[in-house]
């Protein structure tokens, strides 16, 4: 009748353990991957965003350090003029009051320009630089070209640098500008005045600038789509590329240099580098801030499918190797369908799986179980009955001989043998105690206590002085809780009787109740012959002849009964000393009955 209604019961549950299991694992296997994704999103984030503006800046001050480079080597051939007294001296005079030559003169200006000098190329597939050209006060030329030209060049260059010259002396004559700059097809030329330490006007010097290597210098930026580089001498736009508008440039004033910052343009986010050059100039250079980001992210997403590709490949073999490795319980199910049918031999097959296998071995063994129980139930419950009415034959002799003893014992109080009397009735209360069993298998210490004063009592009898005890309970209140019944007797029992009785001279006896620990302990002392062996004595003891066995068996019964009340965190601890007696301490939880067995 139960097993059905279990089994009714069980009915009605409406879904599979074994893919209850793979949905459950999968619901975690993708909430972590979820978490996880979410993690490396924000993650790559915010490292985007600092991968981005560190490797924005840099590209930015990368080619404003090279520009500025060119610039400075300009503003060195100046320095250099200047600092020349020779060429200052010739600038400065006349040409009928210079102490030098024509050729020495353009000799002096070209070893002080040094149009080859490394700077001039470092770094770049062409120079910045193509020539130089100092004109005097007198009109004279002295040019110096970094690649080598012919005569008819040389005379196109000089009419170039005469024109731009006389271009720029009317420019001065109407605003008194110090340089001027000039963008002809694909070369801009630089002029600038040259004072001598008074700052007084002695001469020009003209630079052509190669805009091809400019731009070829540019081409770190300009390969970001929308980006722009300008440069202005800070009133007008000397060259640009990317088309940024003039307003937006001169805008910019007012943020500060060598430092790049962010600022929207045409509904984008660019970083923004500007710098001051030398010789007056002023560079700006922008690149959108997505373009960075959609370059990393692009070869994100081919490393974010890789991941999706192995997750899929992961989840579809994680799926069948579940299903392959939890088949037994499909396999399980059928077979317990069957044992509730009632085919008690009905067996499992032996599994690879060792837990699987641990469980065919036990299921095995408990339909076999099974299946001799039920054939020998009636044989059992008959020789139930056999016990049962044993047990009450046995009980009808202590009945009669504690009717006997009553009545002795009471005939000693009549006769006023107050000795015998207690005797008796020590001796009778501690057979009832022994034989009598019921329910509850445990007693109050102040009741268990009773138990070994009536033992006690009759040892005096017989014993004299030749037997102390001393019973001291730490408070009160501990008399109130339980042990297992006739515990503590029993040890008191060995101790008198192991102990103490072998022993010549006087024994003594001491039980101590005290807490320790959150913990009841009951230590019964004697200094009696001990054990053979010296120190803590582990249990269960080993019995090894007749002459022991009840002392072991004594013992080993009552650290077995404490442990199956509390648990094998309790029990009992025993130490000897070979002629110096035995300690035994019992362990116990402060018991208040309210638990029974």
């Amino acid at each position: 009748m139960l097993w059905g209604y279990g089994m009714k019961a069980r009915k009605k549950e409406k879904y599979s353990l074994r893919m209850r299991m793979m949905i459950m694992n999968l619901a975690i296997a993708f909430t972590s991957l979820i978490v996880c994704g979410i993690l490396f999103m924000v993650s790559v984030r915010l490292l985007v965003g600092r991968y981005v503006n560190n490797n924005l800046d840099f590209v930015l001050t990368e080619v404003s350090d090279n520009l500025n480079e060119k610039i400075t080597f300009m503003e060195e051939i100046i320095y250099r003029i200047r600092g020349t007294d020779e060429i200052m001296s010739h600038l400065s005079s006349s040409g009928s009051e210079s102490r030098f030559s024509e050729a020495e003169m353009e000799k002096m200006i070209r070893s002080a320009i040094d149009i080859s000098n490394d700077k001039n190329l470092k770094g770049w597939n062409e120079p910045v630089v193509e020539s130089v050209c100092v004109v005097d006060r007198e009109g004279n030329y002295y040019p110096d070209f970094y690649y080598a030209l012919i005569y008819s060049d040389i005379e196109n260059r000089n009419n170039i640098f005469a024109r731009i010259n006389q271009e720029f002396e009317n420019r001065k004559k109407k605003s008194q500008e110090h340089s001027y700059y000039s963008v002809e097809e694909d070369t801009l030329f630089f002029v600038y005045t040259i004072y001598d330490v008074n700052m007084k006007d002695s001469g020009t010097v003209i630079f052509e600038i190669n805009m091809d290597a400019l731009t070829q210098a540019m081409e770190a930026v300009m390969e970001y789509e929308d980006a722009f580089w300008a440069l202005t001498d800070g009133d007008e736009i000397i060259q640009n590329e990317g088309n940024p508008e003039s307003d937006f440039i001169k805008k910019m004033g007012p943020e500060p240099y060598n430092k790049a910052y962010n600022r929207d343009y045409k509904g984008l986010e660019y970083r923004i580098y500007q710098r001051e050059l030398g010789m007056g100039l002023k560079m700006m250079v922008g690149i959108p801030v997505n373009q960075m980001s959609l370059i990393l992210y692009d070869w994100l997403k081919w490393y974010i499918l890789g991941i999706v590709g192995v997750i899929l490949i992961s989840i579809t073999g994680f799926v069948f190797f579940t299903y392959k490795i939890t088949y037994p319980m499909k396999e399980f199910s059928a077979k317990f369908e069957e044992v509730r049918k009632g085919n008690y031999e009905v067996k499992l097959p032996g599994y690879d799986s060792r837990e699987f296998d641990e469980v065919s071995i036990t299921f095995n063994e408990m339909t076999q179980n099974i299946n001799y129980l039920i054939n020998q139930v009636y044989e059992k419950q008959l020789s139930i009955k056999e016990m049962e009415l044993k047990f009450l034959q046995t009980q009808m002799n202590p009945h009669f001989m504690f009717n006997v003893l009553n009545s002795i014992s009471f005939q000693a109080k009549m006769d006023g043998n107050e000795e015998v009397f207690k005797m008796l009735s020590s001796f009778t209360q501690l057979i009832r105690a022994k034989i009598y069993r019921d329910e509850n298998e445990k007693v109050k210490i102040s009741q268990e206590l009773q138990y070994v004063d009536y033992y006690l009592c009759l040892q005096k009898f017989r014993f004299g002085d030749r037997l102390g005890y001393e019973i001291e309970v730490e408070d009160e209140r501990y008399l109130n809780y339980y042990v297992p019944k006739l515990c503590i007797q029993l040890l008191v029992e060995n101790a008198v009787v192991h102990g103490i009785e072998p022993k010549m001279d006087r024994g003594m006896l001491q039980i101590h109740i005290y807490k320790k620990n959150e913990s009841l302990y009951i230590d019964i002392k004697d200094d009696g012959v001990g054990f053979e062996k010296e120190g803590r004595i582990e249990l269960p003891l080993k019995m090894k002849g007749e002459s022991s066995m009840h002392n072991h068996i004594g013992i080993n019964n009552a650290h077995h009964i404490i442990q199956l009340m509390y648990g094998e965190t309790y029990g009992l601890t025993v130490f000897s000393g070979k002629g110096k007696g035995t300690e035994v301490t019992i362990h116990i939880p402060f018991d208040d009955g309210t638990e029974r067995i």
